[in-house]
């Protein structure tokens, strides 16, 4: 699952998005994501491993995020957090 999830940002990354049509494409303009690549995992791999494969997605965003926050107030807040910001996170 993570080495389709992989493969799936990498032709994202390499290509740009058609708003209207809902999919991605390469340069060459061959659809490389999209709903029809969506219905085809579904027939072939089935609702279950769509769900962990969502499952999969919200964790790397989530990961993404905590490395955004922790660099962030490294770069922005000094590492530290105010005492208002602490009263916040203290709260329970």
């Amino acid at each position: 699952m993570g080495r389709l999830l992989r493969h799936i940002l990498k032709s994202i990354d390499r290509g740009y998005y058609l708003d209207h049509m809902s999919t991605w494409y390469d340069f060459d303009g061959n659809q490389t994501f999209g709903l029809r690549f969506i219905n085809f995992m579904h027939d072939h791999l089935g609702t279950v491993f769509l769900q962990g494969l969502d499952k999969l997605i919200v964790y790397n965003i989530v990961s993404e995020l905590r490395i955004f926050y922790k660099n962030y107030g490294k770069i922005f807040g000094k590492g530290e957090l105010t005492d208002e910001m602490k009263r916040k996170f203290d709260r329970k």
